[in-house]
């Protein structure tokens, strides 16, 4: 793997990065549990969380955009697809959801779904519940699922997804980074529309988020 331009290379760049990594110090342990050679049966055992904390921070530099990996079986996923299920949880009628009844899991969710049902710029919407739709994003060196909250079709024909988030933490960071990667692939395979993302903070935000991608000079 000495040799340069190949993916040998880069494998090697790779282990010397972990290597570099380890000897950091940024690996914080009980050193009571640690003795003679032990560190390495806990580095070893804990391998894999380390390589994707560090590749968390490796930017790809052969290639311009990132590429989508479609299921074969399930290329396209769709609302009449989903399963009739039951809940407890309060439940709120729609009109322009494909889904007949949205399940409130907060106040907040429930409120914006009634200023989308309200908006004129809004053709359809639905809450990404037991849909199937998720992005895998890494947080601290382990891998999660990130389900959205909503996705929106504007009368422009753009699809928006729309996050409700009160307190914005460390996680919901690293979600919208991995939204915002998965957006990007999207747009550069054309094939399933335009879409944008945006996170909103409190209800005002929902008619200004629409309104700013309703107008042509904001679409790329």
């Amino acid at each position: 793997w000495q040799k340069s331009y190949t993916k040998f290379h880069l494998l090697g760049q790779i282990i010397n990065l972990v290597e570099i990594f380890i000897n950091s110090g940024k690996i914080k342990t009980d050193d009571a549990y640690i003795t003679g050679d032990n560190w390495k049966i806990l580095y070893a055992k804990n391998m894999r969380q380390i390589v994707l904390h560090v590749w968390d921070y490796i930017e790809g530099t052969e290639h311009e955009y990132d590429y989508l990996t479609l299921d074969e079986h399930r290329r396209v996923i769709s609302t009449s697809d989903m399963p009739t299920w039951y809940s407890r949880k309060k439940c709120l009628p729609t009109e322009k959801s494909h889904i007949s009844h949205m399940v409130c899991d907060s106040s907040l969710e429930e409120k914006t779904a009634k200023m989308l049902e309200k908006n004129t710029h809004v053709k359809a919407w639905v809450k990404n519940d037991h849909i199937g739709f998720s992005i895998t994003y890494f947080f601290q060196g382990q891998a999660h699922k990130y389900i959205p909250d909503f996705v929106v079709l504007l009368d422009n024909g753009m699809h928006l997804i729309i996050e409700t988030k009160g307190e914005i933490r460390d996680m919901d960071k690293a979600k919208r980074k991995f939204l915002q990667r998965w957006i990007s692939a999207v747009n550069y395979e054309r094939d399933f529309g335009l879409w944008a993302e945006e996170m909103s903070s409190g209800l005002r935000d929902v008619d200004t988020i629409i309104e700013h991608f309703v107008d042509s000079k904001n679409i790329q």
